[in-house]
């Protein structure tokens, strides 16, 4: 994964607080991919005779979908907060607390890392989603015509909100190593996520060994 690998090999002051959110991020990522691979199951692999019944389960998992992807956001604030500014200046703990400081102070963060100075329309809807669930007491609204559900609207935004996510954390980890993008890799896939006709897969990539560590790894989502 180029960001947990960009912390992990981070000479700094921080570093055993990096390597923590480095952790704290992979595993976060895995959950997001086992979160899918189930909802694309119930999809695309449930007997048609019990979707009707999964969807229960299927609001749950979407529900849990929105709060992982926040949770990496949040790190990835963290990170943020620990390189780009001075200590205690940043807000650290949401990255929707960073994003709005950053928007009205984009001069207080090192230029290396004001690319969170900037209206991200994917965490927005990231943000507010989540935020309705777990605070304003609101639900996962799931349907399904026993082949897709809400109308094979679901699946493809997640797949979507997940692919911005990472890419982000991908512009971030490059920043972290010095603005490096020229990363060889060899791709071995770890989750490949098919439904409808759809599909999209985190892969596992071995990267080059650009921070001195053996076999670093990073994780990417790509449409197929």
């Amino acid at each position: 994964m180029g960001l947990a690998d960009a912390l992990a090999c981070k000479q700094h002051v921080q570093s055993a607080h990096l390597k923590e959110l480095a952790d704290s991020f992979a595993h976060d990522v895995l959950n997001v991919a086992a979160l899918a691979g189930r909802l694309l199951w119930y999809e695309g692999a449930t007997p048609e005779i019990w979707r009707s019944h999964d969807l229960i389960a299927v609001s749950v998992d979407a529900e849990a979908y929105y709060i992982m992807l926040q949770s990496a956001c949040d790190i990835m604030a963290d990170v943020v907060a620990t390189l780009g500014a001075k200590k205690g200046q940043a807000p650290w703990e949401s990255f929707h607390k960073l994003n709005e400081w950053a928007l009205k102070n984009p001069t207080r963060l090192d230029p290396v890392y004001r690319l969170v100075a900037a209206n991200l329309p994917w965490f927005g809807e990231i943000n507010s989603t989540r935020t309705a669930f777990v605070h304003r007491g609101k639900k996962m609204l799931v349907y399904t015509d026993r082949l897709t559900f809400n109308w094979g609207r679901l699946i493809p935004k997640f797949r979507d909100l997940t692919r911005d996510m990472l890419d982000f954390s991908e512009r971030l980890g490059r920043q972290i190593c010095g603005g490096h993008a020229d990363i060889d890799f060899l791709s071995l896939v770890a989750t490949n996520l098919c439904a409808s006709g759809r599909s999209f897969h985190i892969a596992r990539l071995a990267t080059s060994d650009r921070c001195g560590k053996e076999e670093p790894t990073r994780f990417s989502l790509s449409a197929i």
